[in-house]
């Protein structure tokens, strides 16, 4: 038995050890809260670095694709997507330059299944002239155009640059799209409708659709400086 004993202690004394050497390593390495981000192109995202950040530096794989720069008083990372494409960032200890953390990003093309609610509409009329009378109408007719989109259904193909347009009424559009971070251009039985684009988070874009050189055509003599439609998707 006591021999038993005896044998015993030496193997619990070593495991014991190779456990605290284990521990040892992980504390020292580069510690961050995300090493993966998938986002769309134009989007900014945050990574907070959980070890001392002192002796650490940035280094930007691709520039053109994702920019970085420290934020939060050097406690985190801040990451943009610039343009379409795979990258990574790197955090390098200065004084172990062969301790490197990487961050893997893929900042993707626009696409996905998305409905619109014109009850969300924003209406944004400027005529400077007396007569309120053509600004209402002008307001008017885009509260009603908005009210006809809504419910709308767009499902954006990335692969193909697709576009299917299904609206509340039952009809069914299919068409192509183009987009570069702030602007989406659809074009459906050859009509080219040009947005200015934001995605403004939660899985809403905004789309802008200007009016102005309609409303200018229609009313000549009156001063009209603006006429639009901000218009929300959200993801589905």
């Amino acid at each position: 038995m006591k021999l038993k004993h005896f044998l015993i202690l030496p193997i619990f004394i070593l495991t014991s050890c190779s456990e605290k050497n284990q521990t040892s390593i992980d504390d020292d390495s580069i510690i961050l809260s995300n090493y993966s981000i998938r986002f769309l192109a134009g989007d900014e995202y945050t990574v907070d670095v959980l070890s001392d950040t002192e002796a650490l530096s940035l280094m930007e794989k691709e520039p053109k694709i994702a920019s970085a720069w420290w934020t939060n008083d050097g406690k985190s990372i801040r990451i943009k997507g610039e343009s379409v494409g795979s990258t990574s960032i790197y955090i390098i200890d200065k004084k172990q330059t062969d301790k490197v953390a990487e961050i893997k990003i893929i900042s993707d093309y626009f696409a996905g299944n998305y409905k619109e609610d014109g009850s969300k509409a924003i209406i944004i009329v400027d005529v400077t002239s007396q007569d309120k009378s053509i600004k209402d109408e002008i307001e008017n007719d885009l509260k009603n155009i908005a009210t006809g989109r809504t419910n709308t259904m767009y499902s954006f193909d990335n692969d193909t640059r697709s576009v299917i347009i299904s609206k509340q009424n039952g009809s069914k559009h299919t068409g192509s799209y183009d987009w570069n971070i702030n602007q989406l251009t659809v074009i459906t039985n050859d009509i080219i409708y040009n947005y200015a684009f934001q995605h403004i988070g939660n899985n809403i874009v905004m789309l802008e659709l200007n009016y102005l050189d309609t409303y200018k055509t229609k009313y000549p003599d009156t001063p009209i400086l603006a006429a639009k439609l901000l218009l929300f998707l959200s993801q589905v």
